[in-house]
């Protein structure tokens, strides 16, 4: 039997499940597969256990390493027995040749034995049937790279070894290094653990590294291994102990047709992909694809997170599209991303069409229009869709930007447009923004210049920044008078009437928005010219005009409940803002129950933006009627959503709070 590893970190709950497994099985002998990816650590684990139970196995310890040898086929059985039997004091030409022969003998000699086995790096289940033992006294580990779950017929308790996690990592870098770098700088060597993915293999290799080079420091490890390209070649410096080779091994092990889909998979811009994704990228027929993706699961070259929904290990990631780069032409991988950014854009579309139907079309030339993406039959499925997928298609669309696709990253930033609305994720939307105009440009569209451009402006606006969204929304007027759009210039006479009325600017706020109103009614677009009364409406109550904005803002609220099934945000937003109106004029009965109205339907649409501000109107009502109690907890929710969303609005809100606080503790805060 190997030695343990000399630095072996944790592992308490596969040591337990082990010891579970041993305990349990004492009637029959104990069987234990531990799976996993390759450089997990398994077999650390079965030594680590083994060793720790040596006194157990008074009849002797047993190991043998079942992996495939240099004619590249897996270890024999019958080669495994031979040396056992020989082992146990079997003359070498009396051991016969016939595998069930050897196994018979091998079961007969150790009967009722007190013995402990080790098979490592299983490849088949039938290679470990054919060794295993009768005696009830016995213990057999398994490591395998393959679940090898038809063990189970056999009794055998499946224990998956997950990569380490952070902290774990960070002890076993401290001990291999064997000084104080990892602990004055841990921080860093979390963020080392983690590029390493958790791999005790890869830590290995790095903890060595440093070892060797005492002036080598965390900080300058993690910044060689910051670049997805360098890391794996640097992770696999060492023959003995390369990541690489080790994937390699699994890899080689799977079909041609399968090393082709796991390439595939490699080339995904994200690190999760749903099953649609995966039948875009690969263009396979499902029935295929699940044979393909049952042989990756299998081999732990690819964890299923999700019901239909998958994720590569970050450094497999690396090594499929490695891979790929190797194998794969230039033009097959082209396809394959465009193939893969086309079936988000069909998803993203198609959850934009149900969520915001009133959103202004925009044609896209689909280059493989077979490609299908996700149905959505539900509102709140396109929405958790949206948000699921968000990091993906930020992925997608700074992968078209890099291959300068800027149709295809243009366009599925416009039909993101749902996500940004009612969930805010305003760092995330600051980006999808940015490359959205980046792509505009390139083009030389300025109509899409001019929409994504209002689109930052606005976003500017909700950060705080409104000298940036006055410039920008300058430019945007700038391109749609040129064009001619006179749908663009009343939109940007729009984004200009909110943002003023943000500013506290209450009658700039009135004249762009009538412009806007006026430009709208010109083309026919009632439901806009509505939202251009309601900005309105807020001005005139804000500019003390509260009885004339109060009766603009009922007519708005009646015309937006007309089309609360394609726009229920802003029919709850209109609600919400006659509540707000009605607060401010001293009418809260009537207030309360437009501020129920609106709060409830934000809550039923999802909308985080729409909560946030469901709050913060909710807490001017408590506070008006002297309920401060109620006042502060609804202001301090409202600042959680803001910030959750990176709105500036939570600033303002804190300091908000901040007053009323001090004005509750000084004395009463009844209002009239």
């Amino acid at each position: 039997m190997p030695t343990p590893p000399a630095y072996f970190t944790n592992r308490d709950s596969e040591l337990t499940a082990l010891e579970q497994t041993y305990t349990s099985s004492r009637d029959r002998g104990g069987l234990a597969v531990l799976s996993g990816l390759g450089g997990v650590g398994k077999t650390a684990v079965a030594l680590q256990w083994m060793h720790s139970a040596q006194e157990r196995f008074t009849d002797g310890q047993f190991y043998a390493d079942l992996a495939a040898g240099d004619d590249g086929e897996p270890a024999a059985p019958g080669a495994v027995l031979g040396g056992w039997l020989r082992a146990l004091g079997v003359p070498a030409e009396a051991v016969p040749a016939d595998l069930e022969q050897r196994a018979a003998w091998w079961r007969s000699l150790v009967a009722d034995k007190a013995i402990g086995i080790l098979l490592d790096n299983a490849w088949t289940a039938a290679q470990v049937r054919a060794v295993l033992p009768a005696s009830p006294r016995s213990m057999v580990l398994v490591t395998a790279r393959r679940q090898l779950a038809s063990l189970r017929m056999d009794g055998a308790q499946l224990v998956f070894v997950p990569p380490l996690s952070t902290g774990d990592g960070v002890r076993l870098l401290d001990r291999t290094i064997g000084d104080d770098r990892v602990r004055s700088a841990e921080t860093e060597a979390g963020r080392l653990v983690d590029l390493c993915g958790g791999l005790p293999i890869a830590l290995s290799v790095m903890g060595a590294r440093m070892a060797s080079r005492p002036r080598y420091g965390v900080a300058q490890a993690v910044a060689e291994l910051q670049h997805e390209r360098d890391r794996l070649r640097i992770l696999s410096r060492e023959e003995e102990v390369s990541v690489s080779s080790v994937f390699d091994l699994s890899y080689n092990g799977l079909s041609a047709e399968a090393r082709r889909t796991y390439r595939t998979l490699g080339m995904h811009p994200g690190r999760e992909m749903s099953i649609e994704t995966v039948l875009a990228a690969t263009g396979l027929p499902p029935a295929v694809l699940d044979e393909h993706l049952d042989a990756l699961l299998e081999a732990h070259l690819l964890e299923e997170v999700n019901v239909g929904r998958y994720r590569l290990h970050d450094l497999l990631r690396l090594h499929a599209g490695e891979l790929a780069r190797e194998e794969d032409s230039s033009a097959g991988r082209a396809t394959v991303v465009l193939r893969v950014i086309e079936s988000y854009i069909r998803s993203a579309e198609g959850a934009c069409r149900l969520l915001t139907p009133h959103l202004r079309g925009a044609d896209y030339s689909f280059t493989y229009p077979e490609v299908v993406g996700k149905e959505f039959e539900e509102r709140a499925a396109a929405l958790d869709w949206l948000e699921a997928e968000c990091a993906n298609m930020i992925s997608c669309i700074r992968t078209a930007v890099d291959r300068r696709w800027w149709a295809a990253a243009w366009y599925l930033a416009y039909v993101m447009w749902p996500l940004f609305r009612y969930a805010g994720h305003h760092q995330e939307r600051l980006v999808v923004d940015e490359l959205a105009v980046r792509s505009a440009k390139e083009l030389g569209d300025l109509e899409w210049e001019g929409r994504a451009t209002r689109r930052l402006a606005l976003l500017h606006n909700l950060r705080g920044q409104r000298a940036e969204a006055d410039e920008l929304l300058h430019r945007c007027f700038e391109v749609f008078s040129e064009l001619g759009d006179d749908y663009g210039v009343a939109n940007t006479r729009d984004a200009q009437s909110a943002i003023a009325l943000a500013a506290g600017d209450d009658q700039r706020a009135v004249n762009f928005a009538e412009q806007a109103r006026a430009g709208f009614a010109a083309l026919g677009k009632e439901r806009k010219a509505i939202l251009s009364l309601l900005i309105i409406g807020q001005a005139k109550v804000a500019s003390a005009a509260t009885g004339e904005g109060i009766a603009l803002l009922r007519e708005a609220q009646r015309e937006l409940a007309r089309s609360r099934e394609a726009d229920p945000y802003n029919a709850a937003r209109a609600e919400l803002v006659l509540g707000e109106a009605l607060v401010r004029g001293g009418d809260t009965a009537e207030a309360e129950t437009w501020l129920t109205a609106g709060e409830t339907a934000m809550q039923s649409i999802g909308s985080v933006e729409g909560k946030a501000f469901a709050h913060q109107v909710r807490a001017d009502f408590h506070w008006s009627r002297g309920d401060a109690v109620a006042a502060e907890e609804h202001l301090a929710a409202a600042i959680r959503h803001f910030d959750y969303q990176g709105d500036a609005a939570a600033d303002v809100l804190r300091r908000r709070l901040t007053d009323w606080r001090a004005q509750a503790e000084s004395g009463p805060t009844g209002r009239a």
